[in-house]
């Protein structure tokens, strides 16, 4: 499509390369002078008023043609503003080289982990693994007509390779009993880890009140197999972390106060309560970022 031009109306050039806006800006700078050179040869005070017009219709017309008609100097180049980061929101660099954003993903890594080996103490305290049996609510998929009530699924895969910090749980892949090779997508049901936790702890609780047949139709457990955890996993090294799906480090994400707030703990303990993200701390204090003294206990 031909461009359009909004001064003259015309197509094949816009406002910027139009010609007749150039030669009505000279015309105006003309007559500037024009009156400039009046107001000077009859010395009223008009003739700063005029001096001025002349040098602004000069200086456009230098920015469209490149040479001041006043000056014949050539047009200053145009000084682009600091650039301004998207992360820190800091001045003079991008948040490709920013190093702020540099130190918080290093951060989220320690923090990850921590965290991946606090999973592994947890797994292997429970005793979870491919052939755990757990109960939960589910829609009953293998009959035709509608059913939801506590069903029996077997463990036989995790979503541990996409576990980091900033994640909601242990997502553990269960499947019917009747189902085993069927189709997964269609059957299979995610737990969590703290939900299985969760019923071991009830299971216990209902053992001592001596209900356990009443809970356990809800919450029936069997732990069963194991988990295995790569070095590089556990480590968190670079190439285990999904970075371009961690919605704190995507394009245009500012900074999050809890990167921020590491950097204001001297002073403040008293505020760091259960709510606090302890785990970004103990990162930040392993790196060196913060202090031993700042940290909460």
């Amino acid at each position: 499509m031909a461009r359009h031009c909004g001064y003259c109306g015309s197509r094949g050039h816009n406002r910027r390369t139009c010609t007749l806006l150039t030669a009505q800006m000279n015309q105006e700078l003309k007559d500037a002078v024009a009156n400039r050179d009046w107001h000077l040869d009859k010395d009223t005070d008009q003739a700063a008023t005029y001096s001025a017009r002349a040098h602004r219709y000069a200086a456009a017309i230098a920015r469209r043609t490149g040479t001041n008609p006043l000056t014949g100097e050539a047009a200053p180049k145009t000084s682009r503003g600091k650039r301004k980061c998207s992360y820190c929101l800091g001045l003079g660099h991008n948040r490709r080289t920013c190093e702020v954003y540099a130190k918080d993903k290093n951060i989220y890594r320690e923090a990850t982990r921590i965290a991946r080996c606090d999973v592994k103490r947890r797994i292997e305290a429970l005793g979870v693994g491919v052939g755990t049996l757990f109960v939960r609510r589910s829609h009953n998929t293998m009959k035709k007509e509608y059913s939801y009530g506590p069903r029996a699924f077997i463990i036989v895969g995790h979503k541990l390779s996409e576990y980091s910090y900033s994640s909601t749980g242990v997502h553990l892949l269960g499947m019917p009993p009747t189902n085993m090779f069927g189709d997964r997508a269609l059957h299979g049901v995610y737990t969590t880890l703290s939900m299985l936790e969760i019923n071991k702890r009830k299971l216990e609780e209902a053992r001592e009140q001596g209900w356990e047949e009443d809970i356990a139709r809800e919450r029936a457990v069997s732990f069963a197999g194991t988990f295995e955890f790569s070095e590089d996993w556990l480590a968190a090294e670079e190439h285990t972390i999904d970075w371009a799906h961690i919605d704190m480090f995507s394009s245009g994400q500012p900074r999050l106060y809890s990167f921020i707030n590491l950097e204001n703990l001297e002073g403040q303990r008293h505020r760091i309560g259960p709510q606090h993200q302890t785990t970004l701390v103990h990162a930040a204090e392993n790196l060196g970022y913060i202090s031993q003294e700042n940290s909460p206990s």
